[in-house]
C-alpha cells in the first residue's frame, strides 16, 4: 500500500472501517492493534488507523510519534507468532 495523504486518510475515517480499514484507540494497544494486524497479515491486508475510535471519532494516542512507532515497531517484530511487514507513517488531525 502506497503512502497516504491527510487527505485520503480524513476520507478513509469519514468512509468508516471495512474490509480494508480499521480503527483502533490507542488503549486497544497491544492486544487489539495485534488482532487487527493478523486478521490484515492473514487476508489481503489493509489499514489500521490508530487514534480512532468505531464510530470514526479522533481520539488522537496522547504519546509522541517516536513512541508510538517504537512500540509498534516491537511489535511487529517479536510481539506476534511470525514477525508482519507493515508500513508506518503519521499524520496529527487538529482534534487529535
Amino acid at each position: 500500500m502506497s503512502e497516504l495523504d491527510p487527505g485520503q486518510i480524513r476520507e478513509r475515517i469519514v468512509r468508516g472501517e471495512d474490509e480494508a480499514t480499521e480503527f483502533k484507540r490507542w488503549e486497544a494497544f497491544p492486544k487489539g492493534v495485534a488482532q487487527g494486524l493478523c486478521a490484515f497479515a492473514n487476508s489481503n491486508g489493509g489499514l489500521i488507523i490508530l487514534g480512532v475510535a468505531d464510530s470514526g471519532q479522533i481520539a488522537g494516542v496522547g504519546e509522541g510519534a517516536r513512541i508510538v512507532q517504537e512500540k509498534l515497531t516491537s511489535l511487529l517484530h517479536s510481539g506476534l507468532s511470525a514477525p508482519v511487514r507493515a508500513a508506518l507513517g503519521y499524520h496529527q488531525f487538529p482534534e487529535g
